[in-house]
């Protein structure tokens, strides 16, 4: 709960920063392509399936991922993200890679500084956790702003929600995660 305080605080202030004074207004247009970075704080609640045992658990985690775009029309954008989160606890370490293919509409119009957004992402993950390791697929809901500092520059805030369901060591795990990402972007 404090990380995810600690990024709401900062997304803030950086706001607040990036509106004094005249707003920077966007410039997304057909064509363009988009270079981002960014981090999030990440809440996964899992199921464990084995026959029929079933446990369930919650876990707190953060990420980093880079995302490449490519505006098809001023407002619709074909994505591409991968991230990686690491897990840490007494008994073992886990790391689990993601890789999205995302669509995003964006309530665009010429000018506008601050522009929100909709998307669809369909992945597939890696995970590794000890000496095992598995794959599987996700797919996510997506809601987000995009803060333009200047024509070409934005500062980011998303609200993703996944599904991913996976197998490692022969035992299918389901999972359901929210995850609010903070980033910073390139237009090109």
């Amino acid at each position: 709960m404090k990380k995810l305080l600690a990024v709401i605080v900062m997304l803030l202030v950086t706001l607040s920063i990036c509106s004094y004074g005249e707003a920077a207004v966007s410039n997304l247009q057909q064509g363009q392509s988009e270079l981002g970075g960014n981090i999030d704080i990440t809440s996964t609640s899992s199921t464990v399936k084995v026959g029929s045992y079933s446990s369930t658990s919650t876990s707190s985690s953060t990420s980093l991922g880079f995302t490449y775009g490519y505006f098809l029309t001023d407002a619709v954008q074909l994505a591409g993200r991968i991230f990686a989160t690491g897990t840490k606890s007494e008994s073992t370490e886990s790391t689990t890679t993601y890789y999205y293919l995302e669509g995003k509409y964006h309530f665009y119009e010429k000018g506008q500084d601050m522009i929100p957004y909709l998307g669809l992402g369909l992945g597939a993950l890696g995970i590794k956790s000890g000496d095992t390791s598995g794959s599987g697929s996700s797919y996510s809901f997506m809601g987000g702003f995009k803060y333009f500092i200047s024509e070409n520059t934005s500062v980011n805030t998303e609200l993703n929600i996944s599904s991913n369901k996976y197998t490692l060591s022969g035992v299918d795990i389901t999972a359901a995660t929210t995850r609010l990402w903070a980033g910073f972007s390139l237009y090109f």
